[in-house]
């Protein structure tokens, strides 16, 4: 059976249709990718914010003390490079790419930061809703630390952490 002019005219059009389709399909994926790179520029020159809570049981805890240390310095591609504070910690910061050494680093960290009775960056105190926040901060590596919280006979504890803004 043989199709009509009309029935090969549409077929074809169909074809250049799906082309069409295509090509802005992967146009639009293009862009997408460029922007994905862009994304990956560190803007080092536009300061940061930090808002940090702390909860137990879905209620706040106010008066937890909290203290922000600027460990490393980030450079426009995302490299990390530690503070001349922080040159003699001997800590690796090449490879943050799982828990473990994020945990061990920032254990370390703070332990260097004890022995050398270093002062923080930036210091806060939760609020009544249990929130701290930090303003004009430049951007980094951070070491999060909090001191133990009594209240009515209970103690609260956050972990060491590190963080990157």
């Amino acid at each position: 059976m043989r199709g009509t002019k009309g029935d090969v005219m549409s077929i074809i059009e169909n074809k250049l249709r799906r082309l069409a389709a295509l090509a802005a399909a992967l146009f639009a994926l293009a862009a997408v990718s460029g922007a994905a790179l862009a994304i990956g520029t560190v803007e080092t020159e536009t300061p940061c914010s930090l808002t940090v809570s702390c909860i137990y049981h879905d209620d706040p805890v106010e008066g937890m003390a909290l203290r922000l240390y600027r460990v490393a310095a980030v450079s426009p591609s995302g490299s990390y490079a530690l503070t001349p504070a922080y040159a003699g910690s001997g800590a690796s910061l090449d490879a943050l790419d799982d828990a473990a050494h994020h945990k061990e680093t920032a254990a370390a960290l703070a332990q260097y930061i004890e022995e050398n009775a270093l002062s923080p960056d930036a210091e806060a105190q939760t609020d009544a809703g249990g929130n701290a926040a930090l303003a004009a901060l430049p951007t980094g590596l951070y070491l999060l630390c909090a001191d133990t919280l009594s209240v009515s006979g209970d103690e609260y504890a956050c972990e060491t952490t590190l963080l990157a803004l």
